[in-house]
Order: structure tokens, then C-alpha cells, then sequence
């Protein structure tokens, strides 16, 4: 049953009162009144009809995606166009005018969103097979399957024939099973900060700072005294001197906002092997500073065990990805893909494509690999009579088995 309440607009007319002779005659106004309609309430037939109907509209608009040989779907966003082959990205921007239909097609939005966040890949499949489950399951209800039952079986099914494709996966042990093209490996680490002046560049050609065995002064502190000089005023000193010769000198802005300020300055700290100078610590910037390179290593792997430990023990997906991608930075270099196009929107196509070769690989890198182009489908149906022989409790358990066999 679905229930939804969408407003109507109704125009009043008010007249005003005249008072007083002689006086021109007003024309009455007209103002719009906007008043809450009544619920639009679907039950059983309906109701599944008008969902698969908004499923089947955003499912069809994504599947011609599907495959190595997938055909492009054009986006209309504001003042853009944008030619898109992303599952997801076409999901994420289909809105129905129908309020019933449009509930129909959020739900598959949800299935491509999930399954970018878990894998980073195959949502068009996902979309596609979701569709499939509902059709089946909403046929099977119709005829007077018990619904609860339904879902109950598919989810037994499911289940188990994941914990069996991972006992038959075969895990990535080595770069050697996975193949590099066109990545470029680069050493230390990269933050989304510059140079404070185009005054400290020293490679002119480049306009970049390149710095050898540089000494690194790290704080969260801002540096409010040179001579008892306000900021500005500070960063001026630093420029004049290095225009004049007399210092080699590079400032650059602090990276990162808030908590994740601190933990980023920490990183770069330990990859130079610089002291980070933290005001939280009563730490100060006063007197002479000297920086520490001995204990670098130590430091740096002192740091990823415990980074790994606090990633062994948050659920909170955010800080998780933030967890990893702190430990990858300081467990080596940055891979740096480098994409091109011709136009924006070429540009835009292909970076989506790279993004989801780039998540299949992370998640073969973890979960395994297993033969491609549905072939894995169907081994996994000779599991089904097994499933239903040993997990299912009743008649309706079992047409869920057989609706996840079927798509």
C-alpha cells in the first residue's frame, strides 16, 4: 500500500470593501492559495503495478549500458550535457513526475548506490537483476505467495551462494596478478594545498617549489611573530628575503579541515620527518627549532600499526576510507592516473570509466576473482536444489530460491 499527499493550487478572489464617495472603483485582486490534497492511497495490484512501473523506466534507461559493448545515455543537467556510460551516475539522475512511480524508481537508485559504495562497479547488472527479483517476487505475491516467505527464501539463497562464490574465487597474491597500464608511481605524498606566493617558485618553467633536503616546520599554530610582526606582515619578511637572495624559502597553507587537519599535518610530519609543533600539546613556536630526521621508519610504522588497529575497529564506512587512504599514503608512493580528453565531455566519460576499472581492481584485490560474462551465473546453478533442500523451511521459501535462480 502507498500513500502520498501532493498539493493543488486553488485561486480565491477577494474583493475589497469601498468606503467613501466619489472615489475610483477597485478591481478585485486574485491570490493563490496553495492547500494540501488528499492522500492518494494504492493497494495490492496497484500498488505493485505503479512501482514496477517506475522501476521499469529507470531500468531501461540504465540497461542499454550494460556490457564492454554498452551504448551512452545523454544527461540534460542545468546548462550542461553530459554523454554518460555510469550506471549509477544515470540512476542518480532520473526523477519521475509520478509520486508512486518515482518510489519505484528511489528504490533502484538505492540497489546502484549500494553496490558503488561495496564494489565501485556493476551497477548496471545490479540494476538490472534487481528489477528481475521485484517482477518475479510481485507475480509470485500476486498469486498468493506469502510475501515475508518470499524475501526470507532469496535471502537464504543469496546468502549462501555468496559464501560459496568466495570459497571458489581465486585470491590476488601479488602485482604480478595485476596488471599496471598507464600509472604513474610517485614518491612522498600529495595534499590539496600550494605555495602561499608565486614568489617562492623556483623552477620557473614549471612554476613549481622543488626543495633538496629541505628542513620542514610543521604546526597547526598560526605564525603571528617574526620580530612581533602580525601574519601578513610575516609572509611579506619571507618574500622580500627570498627575492633578494637571502633565504630559500617556501610557505604553504595548511591542508585539510577540522579533526582531519591535525591528522593530515601528523602524516606530513612523518614523511619528511619533520616535529610537528602541535598547539594542543603546549607546544610553541618560540626560540630555536630544531628538526628531527633520525627515527623516521620507526615513527612511520609505529604509526601505520596503530592506524590499523583503529581501522580494525571503526564500522563508521567514512572514517574508514579516510583510515585507508592515511595508511596508504604513508605505507609508500601515490599513483597518479593521468586522463585526457578532447572535450569536457569526452573527459568526463572516460574518467568514470577509469574510476570503475580502478574500484573492480581494489575489489578483486580483496574479495578475489572469478570467471566473467555470466559464466560464474551459472555454476551458482548448480547449487540452487541443494539450497532448497537444505535451507528452505517451507513452499514459499523455496520460490524465492527459484526467483533468484531464474534472474
Amino acid at each position: 500500500m502507498f500513500a502520498v499527499s501532493p498539493s493543488y493550487f486553488s485561486p480565491a478572489t477577494i474583493s475589497p470593501s469601498r468606503s467613501g464617495q466619489g472615489k475610483k472603483p477597485q478591481l478585485p485582486r486574485k491570490l493563490l492559495v496553495v492547500r494540501a490534497g488528499g492522500k492518494r492511497i494504492l493497494y495490492g495490484k496497484d500498488s505493485r503495478e505503479a512501482l514496477q512501473a517506475g522501476i521499469d523506466k529507470l531500468a531501461d534507461a540504465v540497461s542499454v549500458t550494460l556490457g564492454p559493448r554498452g551504448r551512452n545515455v545523454v544527461l540534460a543537467e542545468s546548462d550542461t550535457i553530459k554523454v554518460i556510460n555510469d550506471g549509477v551516475t544515470i540512476a542518480k539522475a532520473i526523477e519521475l513526475p509520478d509520486t508512486i512511480e518515482n518510489a519505484g524508481a528511489t528504490l533502484i537508485q538505492e540497489v546502484a548506490i549500494k553496490m558503488n559504495e561495496s564494489a565501485g562497479d556493476g551497477t548496471t547488472t545490479a540494476i538490472i537483476l534487481a528489477r528481475e527479483m521485484i517482477k518475479a517476487g510481485s507475480l509470485a505475491i500476486a498469486f498468493g505467495a506469502n510475501a515475508v516467505s518470499v524475501k526470507n527464501g532469496m535471502n537464504k539463497t543469496v546468502k549462501e551462494l555468496v559464501r560459496v562464490l568466495q570459497m571458489k574465487s581465486v585470491p590476488v597474491k601479488g602485482k604480478s596478478d595485476v596488471k599496471e597500464t598507464s600509472v604513474i608511481v610517485e614518491e612522498g605524498m600529495k595534499f590539496d594545498k600550494g605555495y602561499m606566493s608565486p614568489h617562492f617558485i623556483t623552477n620557473q618553467e614549471k612554476s613549481t617549489v622543488e626543495f633538496d633536503k629541505a628542513k620542514i616546520l610543521v604546526t597547526d599554530q598560526k605564525i603571528t611573530s617574526a620580530k612581533e610582526k602580525y601574519l601578513a606582515e610575516v609572509l611579506e619578511i619571507l618574500v622580500v628575503n627570498k627575492k633578494q637572495g637571502l633565504i630559500n624559502v617556501a610557505v604553504v597553507k595548511c591542508p585539510g579541515m577540522l579533526d582531519g587537519k591535525k591528522a593530515l599535518l601528523q602524516d606530513i610530519a612523518l614523511m619528511t620527518g619533520a616535529d610537528y609543533l602541535a598547539g594542543d600539546l603546549g607546544m610553541s613556536l618560540m626560540g630555536q627549532l630544531q628538526i628531527s630526521w633520525t627515527h623516521q621508519l620507526n615513527r612511520r610504522f609505529g604509526e601505520n600499526r596503530q592506524m590499523k588497529k583503529d581501522l580494525a575497529e571503526t564500522d563508521n564506512s567514512y572514517m574508514t576510507g579516510k583510515i585507508a587512504e592515511r595508511i596508504a599514503k604513508l605505507s609508500g608512493g601515490v599513483a597518479v592516473i593521468k586522463v585526457g580528453g578532447h572535450t569536457e565531455t569526452e573527459l568526463e566519460d572516460r574518467k568514470l570509466r577509469i574510476e570503475d576499472a580502478k574500484n573492480a581492481t581494489f575489489a578483486a584485490m580483496r574479495e578475489g576473482i572469478v570467471p566473467g560474462g555470466g559464466a560464474t551465473y551459472i555454476h551458482l546453478l548448480d547449487e540452487i536444489p541443494r539450497i532448497k533442500k537444505t535451507l528452505m523451511e517451507d513452499l514459499y521459501e523455496q520460490i524465492g530460491a527459484d526467483i533468484v535462480a531464474t534472474v
